[in-house]
């Protein structure tokens, strides 16, 4: 299922087509010249990153496993550093959502921006990633957001696995495809899609901490994310009451079975009374 906004999007990023009319939410199957750009939801199945090779932006060739074995949350945002609008709508969007949480790429998670485009180099993912390093304004992010550039067959094996959809279309010279994020696990499993250009911080932040399995974040936040759960139809998480309940109805009963206990170790060390003779 494809979220509201991702393909309006990617029909403006191809340049001709527009987004059909009544197109919405709960539509599984997109318009025929836009349903080999959809990104498929695979949440749950995992990645066979280790089949996976790429170049950073040192020109190094790096396996994804390089990146995977460092037990950290990975987020994933496939664009390509030429695109003339979709792309930097979703990199300025994971950016300033990013920035609005207390977390630094490198220490909590990993951020890989992967170009889909073959032609595109090493030297223009350095540059690409100098001008957004700057921009996060935090210089040790660099550690850990990493851009990479590689041959098709490796970056399409990595979009399919992924279930993002994208092609190039000759007569505007650009890529035609949608704008979402992805979070997978330290293992390669997608954890969670998020769709758009704009990401709320809270979502990006539980979606990590979800990721880590617990990897991540404190007391406070995995509390907070049993609060909350992921709904497909807002395509964010949403709060969840009836946990809340559940946790309140748990500690109503602790502190009753507290009290229970105190009263009765109380009245066991009363003295009997002798009775009377």
């Amino acid at each position: 299922m494809v979220a509201l906004g991702s393909f309006e999007l990617a029909a403006q990023g191809y340049g001709r087509a527009s987004a059909p009319e009544g197109f919405g939410l709960g539509v599984h199957r997109a318009p025929e010249n836009l349903e080999d750009i959809e990104i498929v939801d695979r949440t749950g199945e995992r990645v066979d990153f280790r089949a996976i090779e790429l170049v950073d932006e040192f020109g190094e060739t790096r396996n994804l496993e390089y990146y995977f074995g460092q037990g950290k949350p990975i987020l994933i945002t496939m664009v390509y550093f030429n695109c003339p609008s979709l792309c930097g709508l979703v990199l300025n969007g994971v950016k300033n959502s990013t920035r609005r949480v207390d977390w630094t790429p490198g220490r909590e998670y990993i951020h890989l921006t992967i170009s889909i485009d073959p032609d595109e180099d090493y030297l223009l993912a350095s540059e690409k990633k100098e001008t957004y390093i700057r921009e996060f304004g935090r210089p040790e992010a660099a550690r850990g957001w990493h851009f990479l550039t590689g041959e098709e067959d490796q970056v399409r094996s990595l979009a399919n696995q992924l279930g993002f959809g994208y092609r190039f279309v000759e007569e505007t010279r650009e890529y035609a495809h949608s704008a979402g994020i992805f979070v997978l696990t330290p293992a390669g499993v997608i954890s969670r899609v998020l769709y758009g250009v704009e990401y709320d911080p809270r979502d990006l932040r539980l979606s990590l901490i979800e990721a880590a399995r617990g990897g991540v974040g404190s007391l406070m936040d995995r509390i907070l994310l049993y609060c909350y759960r992921y709904d497909p139809d807002s395509g964010g998480y949403s709060f969840y009451a009836m946990r809340l309940m559940r946790v309140g109805g748990a500690v109503t009963l602790a502190v009753l079975v507290f009290f229970m206990l105190v009263a009765w170790r109380r009245e066991k060390k009363k003295p009997k009374k002798r009775e009377e003779s």
